[in-house]
């Protein structure tokens, strides 16, 4: 019984450190691919229209990229089944990281601003 549960815990700690490496990659993927949207564009001039076509135009990008990240989000989530917690895990760090990553990056993007 003892070596039952023991190998247990060990096999969803592995379980749990596969998913966690798989979320790290993932993230630093989406972060990357941020990154090149946000670093792409000097500044915006908003007092030209071009300047806030190409505002639009990053934003736009940007949601596009989150929402490819997502589809990769909810397709690994569906890897595991519904009364796993791993499941609930994955979902729920990835949601706290990608929320951290846009707390960051969101702001560079607006600090861009020329008036």
């Amino acid at each position: 019984m003892f070596f039952t549960d023991r190998h247990d815990k060990y096999v969803e700690q592995q379980r749990y450190e596969a998913m966690v490496a798989l979320l790290d990659s993932c993230m630093e993927q989406e972060r990357e691919d941020l990154l090149q949207i946000v670093n792409r564009h000097e500044s915006f001039d908003i007092r030209k229209q071009a300047g806030m076509d190409a505002y639009e135009a990053c934003m736009e990008e940007y949601r596009e990229c989150t929402r490819r990240h997502s589809a990769i989000r909810d397709s690994i989530t569906a890897t595991y089944d519904e009364n796993d917690p791993l499941r609930e895990q994955l979902w729920q760090m990835w949601a706290h990281r990608e929320t951290d990553l846009n707390n960051e990056l969101i702001p560079r993007i607006t600090n861009k601003f020329r008036y």
